[in-house]
């Protein structure tokens, strides 16, 4: 709980952006849909994603950048990485990854794998939005 408020207060200091509210809105939407009935642990991963993904967009635009949080992943860390935004812990990434079946429904994600993705985006959104 105290490592998921810190990185939560982060993202609440961080300057106001379009692309850190709607990562804020992603943050909640993937927490509920692990609590929804029926529960949709894709949509919840794929909610951590977009979330990371947002703030990522944030962090380009509040150093002078434009981003678009909806490309590619590996092009917004680039962009990201080439304003100080120091490297991002691989596993995490990792646990974020969300393949095209997850859009269309098909994939079949599990509450453990949705809630190691929920865990990924509150860290690396709070790196994210703790960067100078």
């Amino acid at each position: 709980f105290h490592w998921g408020m810190g990185s939560f207060q982060s993202m609440k200091l961080f300057p106001v952006n379009p692309h850190a509210t709607e990562a804020l809105r992603d943050i909640q939407s993937a927490v509920d849909h692990l609590f929804s009935r029926p529960q949709d642990c894709g949509q919840s991963k794929l909610a951590s994603l977009r979330a990371v993904e947002n703030f990522i967009a944030a962090y380009v635009t509040n150093k002078g950048g434009r981003a678009d949080a909806h490309q590619d992943l590996e092009k917004l860390l680039k962009d990201a990485r080439g304003r100080g935004l120091p490297e991002l812990d691989q596993d995490n990434l990792e646990a974020l990854h969300c393949g095209p079946d997850i859009l269309s429904g098909k994939a079949s994600v599990n509450v453990p794998d949705a809630v190691e993705a929920h865990h990924a985006s509150l860290e690396l959104c709070g790196i994210i939005s703790s960067t100078p």
